[in-house]
């Protein structure tokens, strides 16, 4: 018996024509979903299918799935391994709760940088959890995201088991503790000679105005000793924050630079003085380590992203920007196969089994469903309406000729489907396939 659920499922997962299957959240919450594409996405749900059906837990026809995750992390991981446009995660919590049901039914975590950004870059994520928000963008390989996330880790005890073993827990490498060591290695390093800024001696012959020498330290110079180790320890707990700033001297380094005699003309020409060197100071905090240098290991690639200039293109895996009303002509034809070099990769080789053939202009043919093109894109939709020629299909598969070359189309397709994200490397196959998409 379900219980009552007062979310609100939206399309296509509230009463999809074509879906063959229910998963079920705890609350009674029912998503309608095709068993193609979680079987795609997920060994898990794959081997789920496979098992027998009990006859109650159906629903007109439709098996019903129960599962532990709740209705928004549901949503979200089905709109992610939809060809949909990105699911909104708008909190940190939820950002963690997909990021275990990847985890929990072994899909593809790297699908989800361009969806996640910009939360982990949210100040309260980052305050509240920077370890976590630390650890998964280095998981999800987002470089400039654990760059931010690093910054706000200062605080952390490094040398406690069981923030070490927590930090290689959600990140899923050793190297994401190392990145860490190294950039307190590196601060610790700098700190000296950013410490050093604060060691101002007093100079007779550097008079602060026309009547008196200067006088910068309110401490003698048999004090002098313990103005280094004293101002290290205060900026070294200033640099504790993510983004550090020297508005006062006295503040930031914790010694008084304040003259000994009241005279006005002094006390002008300390304060510009010292104005002067906060100046200083601040320079050097711009070139302080603050950050991890890099994901390590991580190979960097062109990605179809608004981060990367491409306009509204704002999802690996969405076809929403295609023209609507677009004319479609009947294609349904004998084609001829042109002989092609090109090497077509599972899941699209001729093995696959798919119900769709579609094949570019020099013969390369891809295996694919239709049920995945249909969803991602109306003109396809349409296509697949059109009566089909009995001399249009290979095994029973009807083919569908294209006018894109076979990596713009292998690119299209695995930006489609619950996979990895294409790797997209040169400009001219990015525009490419922006065009396809409009297309």
């Amino acid at each position: 018996m379900a219980d009552s659920s007062t979310f609100v499922v939206k399309a296509p997962f509230n009463d999809s024509p074509t879906g063959d299957c229910i998963l079920q959240t705890p609350d009674g919450t029912q998503f309608v979903v095709h068993r193609l594409v979680l079987s795609l996405a997920s060994p898990i749900w794959s081997d789920m299918f496979s098992l027998p059906q009990a006859s109650e837990g159906a629903s007109a026809t439709r098996p019903v799935i129960p599962v532990e995750e709740d209705p928004e992390t549901v949503e979200a991981l089905l709109t992610m391994v939809y060809p949909l446009p990105p699911p909104r995660i708008n909190s940190y919590d939820l950002a963690a709760s997909l990021v275990q049901a990847c985890d929990k039914y072994f899909i593809d975590v790297s699908r989800l940088d361009a969806t996640l950004y910009k939360v982990f870059r949210t100040t309260a994520a980052l305050e509240a959890d920077p370890l976590g928000v630390y650890a998964l963008a280095w998981r999800l390989r987002m470089d400039e995201e654990a760059k931010v996330a690093s910054r706000y880790t200062h605080r952390l005890d490094l040398n406690d088991p069981k923030v070490q073993s927590d930090l290689i827990r959600r990140s899923g490498s050793v190297k994401s503790l190392v990145a860490l060591w190294d950039l307190r290695l590196r601060r610790e390093c700098a700190l000296d000679n950013l410490t050093k800024l604060a060691e101002v001696m007093r100079c007779s012959d550097d008079p602060t105005c026309y009547q008196h020498g200067t006088q910068y330290l309110a401490y003698d110079s048999h004090w002098l000793a313990d103005v280094h180790l004293r101002a290290k320890y205060s900026a070294k707990q200033a640099l504790l924050e993510p983004y550090p700033r020297c508005d006062s001297l006295e503040q930031f380094f914790g010694v008084s630079l304040s003259g000994r005699n009241t005279c006005g003309g002094c006390q002008l020409i300390h304060e510009k003085k010292h104005a002067n060197m906060a100046r200083s100071v601040n320079v050097a905090l711009d070139a302080y380590p603050q950050t991890i240098t890099k994901c390590t290991g991580v190979i960097f690639i062109i990605t179809l992203d608004a981060r990367y200039g491409l306009g509204d293109f704002e999802r690996h895996y969405s076809l929403s920007y295609i023209k609507k009303g677009q004319e479609v002509h009947r294609i349904w034809a004998q084609t001829t196969t042109p002989t092609s070099t090109f090497v077509v990769k599972p899941p699209f080789h001729r093995d696959s089994p798919g119900d769709c053939i579609i094949q570019t202009a020099d013969g390369t043919q891809f295996v694919v469903y239709r049920v995945i093109l249909s969803l991602a894109s109306s003109v396809w939709n349409d296509m697949f309406s059109l009566p089909q020629s009995s001399e249009a299909s290979s095994s029973e598969r009807p083919i569908i000729p294209v006018d894109e070359d076979p990596e713009t189309l292998e690119a299209l397709l695995t930006m489609l489907y619950p996979m990895q994200p294409p790797r997209i490397e040169s400009y001219d196959l990015a525009i490419k396939l922006v065009q396809a998409c409009d297309k």
